[in-house]
């Protein structure tokens, strides 16, 4: 045991023991290892007196002043694990609990705890993807909960604003047309960031993914770049990941077609015609359309043309972005239309899925217990020119449920930030919101 009544500075500790109780290390300011083994859901003080090792990982450090403030790691500790010693300096009386973890290649704890709520293997074959879902209703689906910016399950589970995601799925194999590699995972923000954001200001531009204000503010100070979400270090468990962007029409049922998820993610990826509709102008022979809706185009006759084309633009090396329509759709069921104009309105069970916002983000399922910024929710891809407005648009999901257009300029949103992990993680923790999977190393 070390205790903390004389001032130490720069004093190497290499033999650490423990007592007991977690209480009683904390009440008289000492210093004590925490470990949590494969098939344990709860850090305990280590029996042993000396350095965890073996399948052991450093995973983090709580350390407290005397003031009862929470100090920052970097401040007082740092750590070789080579040599297995911890370096203190400090001119408090403070304590410090250290955390280790015993890990598992990513995958293979992802399918020893995920029972019957990932997607059948044959489904991702067959639409040509490389990443296995997990799919169903958020009573269904509750095992898929990772921390990331914390290694410490207790720091996770109280503070899911900032550290708590859903695993949307992960990599059966590499995929060079994505960068995607095998065992890699794409991660969903459990909650929305604390702001709402507006695609563009005027709808009457033909504004893409990378130009857009979302695009430009969770690259940047937003999320990527800020320190709350991905403290520094974990940028580095970001992967790089290549991404399509384009416009696409969820359903046209007077063209006898309403799209399932499977069909939505091959227009996404680049392996489908997509059909929308863009601006024209009287002058390049566009279709002439009357816009009858309530907006400053009221009244008069736009021009338009028909689409259909293969999306080719991409973003290389992208580290973060939004939910996808088949994310979404995908979620739920590959049988699925969550569009509210398809003739099937399927869209309240798509509200029952785990994905949506609504069974996330909400004063109950928060620890900060407050509602999300907005309770419809914007996603990446747009949905072309809206010629009975005039307008173009994105897509918003609903409180209720469906997926439908906005237009760009009309309503600020919130969002969840996307990303893929990198591959080889190792993982501890069982997926749920008690004992969420967290990242090791």
């Amino acid at each position: 045991m070390i205790n903390y009544n004389t001032t130490l500075s720069n004093k190497e500790i290499d033999k650490i023991e423990t007592k007991e109780e977690t209480k009683e290390i904390k009440d008289n300011n000492t210093l004590a290892i925490m470990i949590k083994g494969k098939n344990e859901t709860e850090y305990k003080p280590s029996e042993s007196n000396t350095w965890p090792t073996g399948d052991y990982k450093y995973a983090g450090s709580l350390c407290i002043g005397n003031d009862g403030r929470e100090i920052k790691e970097s401040e007082v500790i740092s750590f070789n694990n080579d040599n297995h010693t911890a370096t203190i300096t400090t001119k408090d009386t403070i304590y410090c609990y250290l955390y280790f973890v015993e890990g598992e290649d990513a995958v293979t704890r992802i399918l020893s705890k995920s029972g019957n709520t990932l997607e059948a293997e044959g489904d991702v074959t067959e639409r040509g993807d490389v990443l296995r879902r997990f799919q169903g209703t958020a009573e269904e689906v509750q095992n898929n909960y990772i921390c990331f910016g914390t290694s410490i399950t207790e720091e996770c589970t109280k503070n899911t604003d900032r550290y708590m995601y859903r695993i949307i799925g992960y990599a059966t194999e590499d995929d060079d047309n994505t960068n995607t590699k095998y065992g890699q995972l794409k991660l969903i923000k459990k909650e929305a960031l604390n702001k709402t954001y507006l695609w563009w200001v005027n709808y009457d531009d033909n504004i893409e993914w990378p130009s857009s204000l979302i695009y430009a503010n969770i690259t940047t100070d937003a999320y990527l770049q800020n320190e709350y979400y991905v403290p520094s270090g974990w940028e580095n468990k970001i992967a790089n990941h290549t991404l399509l962007y384009g416009d696409l029409t969820i359903s046209y049922p007077d063209k006898g077609t309403e799209q399932l998820g499977s069909e939505i993610f091959k227009i996404e990826n680049g392996k489908k015609a997509s059909y929308y509709f863009d601006k024209s102008s009287k002058e390049d022979d566009g279709l002439p359309r009357l816009v009858v809706e309530n907006t400053i185009h009221k009244g008069e006759t736009i021009y338009y043309k028909e689409k259909n084309e293969v999306w080719t633009k991409k973003l290389e090396n992208e580290k973060v972005s939004l939910m996808t329509v088949s994310d979404y759709y995908l979620s739920v069921s590959k049988d699925i239309i969550c569009d509210i104009n398809s003739s099937s309105k399927q869209y309240p069970n798509c509200l029952k899925g785990w994905i949506h916002l609504n069974n996330n983000d909400t004063a109950k399922l928060s620890s900060t217990a407050e509602e999300p910024p907005a309770v419809d929710e914007n996603i990446m891809p747009r949905g072309g020119y809206r010629t009975v407005a005039g307008a173009y648009n994105s897509f918003a999901v609903r409180r209720n449920g469906s997926l439908e257009n906005t237009a760009i300029s009309y309503e600020v949103l919130s969002i969840r930030p996307v990303i893929y992990t990198t591959e080889n993680l190792s993982l501890n923790g069982s997926g749920t919101i008690e004992d969420p999977y967290i990242i090791i190393g």
